[in-house]
């Protein structure tokens, strides 16, 4: 997330928590989580304005989404419980690379 969500934008969120886990992220990334939407519509709206605009939610609601944008969509990264995610235009600009020694790991 803080490689491929540049320092001044905010991560948006669909469907989660306003604080969780917006402090865990704050922390380990250096990236602010927006507050929630639970409209699906704001997701394509947002890469209308910036395709590189990346997105948080529950991994059950990313499959949802897919299915309802397919091809529009994709997956940065997922663990159990979230999936972050950006527009399929921006697909070639992630990196998934991290020794360049200017990248913080870990705080």
């Amino acid at each position: 997330m803080h490689v491929n969500t540049p320092a001044d934008a905010e991560i948006l969120n669909f469907l989660l928590h306003r604080e969780n886990p917006r402090w865990g992220i704050l922390f380990y990334a250096n990236r602010w989580v927006a507050e929630p939407t639970a409209d699906p519509a704001q997701i394509p709206a947002s890469f209308e304005r910036d395709p590189t605009a990346t997105w948080v939610t529950w991994v059950q609601s990313f499959k949802s989404l897919d299915a309802k944008f397919a091809g529009q969509l994709y997956l940065n990264q997922a663990n159990g419980r979230y999936a972050y995610f950006t527009s399929a235009q921006n697909r070639d600009r992630i990196k998934y690379d991290f020794s360049d020694p200017g990248i913080d790991i870990v705080k």
